[in-house]
C-alpha cells in the first residue's frame, strides 16, 4: 500500500477593494526631536604604524570635546585644529588650520586641545620626533 498523497494547498485569494472605498486614515507621527552630537575626528599621516596610536589620540580628544550649547551659530560649523605632538606625547603647539567662521567655536576647539595636554607617546618605530595631528571639530548650532 502507498501512503496517501498530501493535498496541495489552496491558492490564496486576495480581495480587491472597490476603487471608491476610502483607505484607512494614516496616523500623524510626531517626528522625534533630532539629537545632534558635537563630533571630532583626528587625522594623522597614513601609516600602519600610527593606526592604533591615532585611535587612542582620537578617543582622548573626543572625550575632551564637550562644548557648551548656546553659541550663536546657525547650522553646523566645522573647525580644524592642527596640533604637534612630541615623542613623549606632549602637545607642544596648536593652531587653527581651518576656521569655523565663529570665534567662539574656534576658541572652544583650541581649548579642547589645551585641556588634553598630553596623548599617548609616539610609537617607537615612528622615525620622526614629532607628529602633526589634525582634529576636525563639528559644532551643531541652531
Amino acid at each position: 500500500t502507498q501512503p496517501p498523497k498530501p493535498k496541495k494547498p489552496e491558492p490564496k485569494v486576495v480581495k480587491e477593494k472597490p476603487p471608491d472605498e476610502d483607505p484607512k486614515p494614516v496616523k500623524d507621527v510626531v517626528p522625534e526631536q533630532q539629537v545632534l552630537e558635537n563630533k571630532v575626528t583626528v587625522s594623522v599621516p597614513q601609516d600602519p604604524r600610527l593606526s592604533f596610536w591615532a585611535s587612542r589620540v582620537n578617543s582622548k580628544v573626543r572625550l575632551a570635546w564637550t562644548p557648551a550649547s548656546g553659541v550663536e551659530v546657525s547650522g553646523d560649523v566645522e573647525v580644524v585644529v592642527n596640533f604637534t605632538v612630541d615623542r613623549d606625547g606632549k602637545i607642544i603647539e596648536q593652531v587653527i588650520a581651518k576656521s569655523s567662521g565663529n570665534a567662539d567655536v574656534d576658541q572652544l576647539a583650541l581649548m579642547t586641545i589645551q585641556r588634553v595636554e598630553t596623548v599617548t607617546p609616539i610609537p617607537e618605530n615612528w622615525p620622526n620626533e614629532t607628529i602633526v595631528v589634525g582634529s576636525t571639530f563639528i559644532y551643531h548650532g541652531q
